[in-house]
């Protein structure tokens, strides 16, 4: 059967459900087109947001700049008087209720006197210090680094990592006040931008701009989507350079960064600091490095794990604001030129410097230890002289060969002993007591060692003079007073220690820097129940503190008279004997003589490495034996911070190769002296003026 009809195999019914969608479809293609939803249909079903009270005044699209997000419009108002009464109060109450941003944040309105270039370097020093310290905090918390963009759930940059880290820095308050969902130039986030914190203020403009940004690239920390995990810098954190200093200014709430090039990585950097880039390393470090390092150096120092042979050492130094200073002095200063268009006066500020950037600590400790000398202190000025020399502001000719130690050294610090078991503390502890550095001291020694002690303290004279810190400190102020007992009688130069034993007496000297330890261990009969019979014993032993070692050590002498005289030591040819020995090291062990060889480059950097090895239970002394290899050109920095990252901590030893002069102060804290150097200087100052005018 053939079906004339292509439907007639349908039910009628069905047909004519057929029939009446068909013309359901086509009227509805009548009145919309093929395009569904017309632009005025999709404006009217649109979901409108309820308008910010933060929100500035409505500007007028065409004034509005090219690139510069569109305005959203207000949603039209309603024709119900009621419904817009009620809008506008709901509109007043949340402008009622708008935090007052008065006191958010530090900005500093630029001063009536722009900075110098010297005090613009300090303060973006400081600033750099501030923000590195902020960085590590951050990262130590959340176990990674910051992304260098706030982003939305797309991808899209909306603020910078300077947002994320205001927390850190002290300025929750300010925090809390940006709505993170919304970029940096919305409404809500731009009125904020007035509020930038000081410690990201340009030192040479004190506006909204920043120069401090963080390297962004694919061979950098910061890559485009993430950063690297900090297990991941293979290379070191103290090797990989996590924010720069840029020449270029970008609004500080912008996630507007440093954007590397491989090819020309000084590109946009140094022109600010003459010269020199202003970094902080990833450990937190802050440094200058020269704009005019080797390109391989300037590209590996961003890369976390680029595996290069690098090291920062090599090309970072601490910032030096002085050199600003001198160049200031240059141009300003009048004066007779040299032929170069230079003050004569100028040419003597920069020669001979030592240590740029610690000189003035340096100096501060040397001043602070020709006072404790001058009152008798022995051991604080040796130890503030130690932290000088850790500084590396002990010139090289200062440093002598002494064989016994076979080391050199700018002088030997004794520490005179004697045993006297019923010696009582003074602090109630288990520990020696020190006496002043005074010829009494020497006096009193000897008289509790008789008939011993003389002939063995009275030699020491000669090379403890010799070997004394007092030929390199300046001369303290004249009008301050010298304590009583300096002037006259034997004069051996130490600290003066009496304990209960030995072993109190070793950590008594360790613990005041000394490097040789002297004792006298004299047994009367009858005294401390230490003998039942008659007899006098006495023994002596000199021992060398650095390598824990004895130099020298006598026999146990014993003598049968209680009362024994001076005469019958002379008799006795093992005493005797034993008198040459010692006379024989103290000249020829325990006084400074020429180098055994001549000293290499291969020698020092040996010893440099052994030094940071060692076992010296005072490491000041191992700095100081390492910088003067330093100072005389035969190690580099590199070398230098490798051993002293094992002989100290490694935050210890950036600090002092790398670190501010602050950094450097912290590091050595733990070996110094109880008190502020610059307030002791301040008070001897007030004693000196004061003893002056009542003269």
């Amino acid at each position: 059967m053939i079906y004339r009809y292509p439907f007639s195999f349908l039910h009628k019914g069905q047909a004519n459900c057929s029939v009446a969608a068909l013309a359901i479809f086509a009227l509805i293609l009548s009145v919309s087109g093929c395009g569904g939803y017309s632009q005025a249909d999709v404006k009217q079903l649109a979901i409108r947001r309820p308008p910010d009270p933060y929100d500035e005044p409505r500007k007028n699209d065409a004034a509005q700049p090219a690139g510069a997000p569109k305005t959203i419009a207000a949603p039209p108002s309603s024709a119900n008087p009621a419904v817009a009464a009620s809008a506008q109060e709901a509109t007043a109450a949340q402008e009622g209720a708008r935090p007052d941003l008065g006191g958010l944040s530090d900005t500093q309105p630029p001063p009536a006197t722009p900075l110098t270039p010297a005090e613009q370097a300090t303060r973006s020093a400081e600033n750099l210090e501030r923000i590195a310290a902020a960085l590590v905090a951050f990262r130590e918390e959340k176990r990674h680094f910051p992304r260098y963009a706030v982003r939305d759930k797309t991808g899209v940059s909306l603020l910078s990592w300077r947002i994320e880290l205001l927390p850190y820095l002290g300025h929750q308050q300010l925090y809390d006040q940006f709505d993170l969902s919304q970029p940096w130039y919305a409404p809500v986030n731009k009125r904020l931008l007035k509020h930038i914190p000081a410690v990201y203020q340009s030192p040479a403009h004190f506006d909204e701009q920043t120069c401090y940004r963080i390297p962004i690239g694919n061979r950098t920390i910061y890559q485009k989507r993430r950063s690297v995990p900090p297990g991941l810098v293979e290379d070191g954190m103290s090797n990989t350079v996590m924010l720069v200093e840029t020449d270029d200014a970008v609004p500080w709430t912008a996630p507007t960064e440093y954007e590397f090039d491989g090819d020309h990585p000084a590109k946009g950097l140094g022109s600010l600091r003459a010269g020199e880039i202003y970094v902080a390393w990833a450990n937190g470090m802050v440094g200058s490095v020269p704009v005019d390092a080797p390109e391989d150096s300037l590209r590996a120092m961003y890369t976390p794990d680029g595996g290069e042979r690098f090291s920062s050492a090599a090309i970072n130094k601490p910032i030096d604001p002085s050199r600003f200073a001198e160049a200031t002095l240059a141009v300003e200063q009048p004066g007779a030129a040299n032929g170069s268009g230079v003050a004569a006066s100028t040419l003597s500020v920069s020669r001979g410097r030592v240590a740029p950037d610690a000189s003035k600590l340096a100096s501060d400790y040397q001043r602070v230890a020709a006072l404790a000398l001058a009152e008798g202190d022995h051991a604080d000025a040796w130890r503030w002289l130690y932290g000088a020399a850790s500084l590396g502001a002990m010139p090289p000719q200062q440093f002598q060969w002494y064989p016994a130690l076979r080391r050199p050294a700018f002088g030997i610090h004794y520490a005179i002993a004697v045993v006297d078991p019923e010696a009582a503390s003074r602090s109630g502890a288990s520990r020696a007591d020190v006496l002043p550095d005074t010829a009494q001291s020497v006096t009193q020694l000897v008289a509790m060692t008789q008939p011993f002690g003389g002939p063995l303290l009275l030699p020491l004279e000669g090379p403890a003079t010799e070997s004394s810190i007092a030929r390199l400190l300046p001369a303290p102020p004249a009008a301050l007073p010298t304590r009583r007992g300096l002037e006259t009688g034997p004069r051996v130069r130490g600290t003066f220690l009496v304990g209960r034993s030995v072993t109190e007496l070793r950590r008594a000297a360790n613990e005041h820097s000394c490097d040789v330890l002297l004792v006298l261990d004299v047994n009367r009969p009858g005294r401390n129940n230490r003998s039942d019979n008659r007899e006098t014993r006495f023994s002596f032993f000199a021992y060398d503190l650095a390598q824990s070692k004895p130099l020298l050590r006598s026999p146990r002498f014993s003598f049968e008279s209680a009362t024994l005289t001076a005469d019958e030591l002379v008799r006795d040819d093992d005493y005797q004997d034993f008198l040459w020995k010692w006379r024989d090291l103290l000249e020829d062990g325990l006084t400074s003589h020429d180098w055994p060889v001549a000293l290499s480059d291969t020698i020092a950097a040996k010893r440099v490495a052994a030094l940071g090895e060692s076992d010296d239970p005072f490491p000041p002394r191992v700095l100081a034996e390492m910088t003067y290899y330093r100072n005389r050109g035969m190690v580099d920095n590199q070398q230098l911070l490798v051993a002293m990252r094992k002989a100290i901590t490694e935050p210890a030893a950036m600090a002092l190769l790398l670190g501010s002069a602050k950094k450097k102060e912290r590091a050595l804290r733990e070996w110094l002296p109880v008190g502020d150097p610059e307030q002791i200087l301040e008070r001897a100052a007030r004693v000196a003026t004061t003893r002056r005018s009542d003269d």
